[in-house]
């Protein structure tokens, strides 16, 4: 109400992008798929510019269905009305297919009786709508520049690599990222910031997971320069510093996390590792408590949770911490691997085997903390046989 003409104009955008032959990704990416297992369907003929070109002439052709027509084209406009109030991306576009098809195929049934030999004017109106509606299928619609969009393919690609434990394959993406970056520096963000600081952090945690920690320093000063309020890339430097010898600059970021959204909660488990580190485990038991009670989904946090009340010799409170993660949706590595640890410290060595079974060679190789709690697991069980 206080914005009227943003409002319209952004409402036109939107209804633009909606009906455009472009994808706005939001969780998959199909062009990630298309790059690394090839095409995916038959270019064009399988895509939402034929569809959507179809749908919109047919859109003149529903007077001879009735109610029919008068209730598709009513479906496409609670459709299209429900999406352009808030943000549009593929998946939302989805709903839009079933009567985007119907729609198709009345213009394709009215394309069939004018090459039947219908009459020249029925002719004219089909190839008017044909071209209006494909017109506004390829109109100009926002999106990334060609190079901004290829950086950020790279990045995601490299994140999800890192993610399944290959660095090696994570670091040729990273690599190709930040040169696009460097060639184009006009081009590297929009808004400039917090996507390529994602690319800078991405590329510094491939270097650490492939040995080479010295060269991850400085893309992860990069990432901060970029994001100076992201708490994960904060917290990475803050790491970086400690484990360089850099105290002071580490303990001033460490200081500075609380006041960061999601900070606090990593503040607390950095805490709670040195206090382990340090062998004070009541102190750090007490710390990773804090943090997973700020924020549930440091897995890693309910991880240490886990392994310092088995140190403490608390294996109920342990099994509630394991517990709790679960409910919280803890993924199943480490659900396992430290199912595995306390079934092999409560002497069940069948369940322990079972559990470790669950927990993939990739797992171990993306996350450290992971592979140390197999190997005391299969040192427990180890020591059981004898």
């Amino acid at each position: 109400m206080a914005h009227p003409p943003d409002v319209a104009r952004l409402t036109i955008r939107k209804l633009a992008m909606l009906w455009n032959h472009r994808e706005y990704p939001q969780i998959e990416n199909a062009d990630e798929f298309r790059l690394v297992a090839g095409p995916l369907g038959i270019p064009f003929l399988g895509s939402f510019a034929l569809l959507g070109g179809l749908a919109l002439a047919g859109l003149w052709f529903l007077g001879p269905y009735g109610a029919r027509g008068r209730f598709l084209m009513g479906y496409v406009a609670a459709i299209t009305l429900g999406v352009v109030p808030f943000f549009v991306t593929d998946r939302y576009r989805h709903h839009l297919v079933p009567g985007a098809a119907l729609l198709g195929a009345v213009a394709l049934a009215r394309a069939h009786q004018a090459l039947s030999g219908a009459p020249r004017g029925a002719q004219i109106r089909l190839a008017l709508a044909a071209a209006a509606g494909f017109a506004v299928v390829f109109l100009p619609a926002p999106g990334f520049r060609p190079q901004e969009y290829a950086w950020r393919l790279a990045a995601d690609l490299g994140a999800r690599y890192l993610h399944q434990g290959r660095p090696d394959l994570a670091l040729g993406e990273f690599e190709r990222g930040v040169a696009i970056v460097e060639r184009s520096p006009a081009d590297a963000g929009s808004p400039r910031g917090v996507a390529p600081a994602g690319l800078f952090f991405g590329y510094a945690q491939a270097l650490e997971s492939s040995g080479r920690r010295d060269e991850a320093l400085p893309w992860l000063e990069r990432a901060r320069r970029e994001a100076p309020d992201n708490a994960a890339v904060v917290h990475a430097l803050a790491d970086a510093y400690r484990r360089a010898g850099r105290s002071t600059a580490a303990e001033s970021l460490y200081a500075g996390l609380p006041s960061l959204v999601g900070g606090e909660a990593l503040a607390l488990a950095s805490r709670g590792w040195q206090a382990a580190r340090a062998g004070r485990l009541e102190e750090a038991e007490a710390l990773f408590a804090n943090a997973v009670g700020k924020d549930p989904t440091r897995f890693d946090a309910w991880g240490a949770l886990v392994r310092v009340r088995a140190q403490l010799g608390r294996l109920p409170a342990a099994r509630a911490a394991l517990d709790q993660a679960r409910a919280a949706g803890i993924p199943l590595s480490p659900l396992r691997a430290h199912e595995a640890l306390l079934d092999a410290l409560a002497g069940d060595t069948a369940a322990a085997r079972s559990a470790l079974a669950d927990v993939p060679a990739s797992a171990m190789t993306a996350d450290p903390s992971i592979a140390e709690v197999v190997r005391a697991t299969h040192d427990l069980l180890a020591r059981s046989r004898k």
